[in-house]
């Protein structure tokens, strides 16, 4: 897993052939997974008046998984 500030060989840009910068792909990962929570849930989860505590915490969850989708990624190229 990667440590803040560090970026895996695996993590170029999520669409390079559109433009130079943008989402990564651990970005868009993570951005996948918590529209499949969301799609997937009552919505109580996420209402207005949700925690921030609790938006944070699912937030980390959507980059963790994030994170490993890109190591085994990485590993599956050995």
């Amino acid at each position: 897993m990667t440590q803040k500030g560090e970026t895996m060989s695996t993590n170029g840009p999520a669409f390079p052939h559109m433009s130079k910068g943008g989402m990564s792909k651990r970005d868009y990962i993570a951005a996948q997974a918590m529209v499949g929570d969301m799609a997937n849930s009552d919505g109580g989860v996420f209402g207005d008046d949700a925690p921030r505590e609790v938006l944070l915490k699912r937030a980390r969850l959507y980059y963790r998984m994030a994170d490993a989708m890109l190591e085994v990624s990485a590993e599956d190229d050995l």
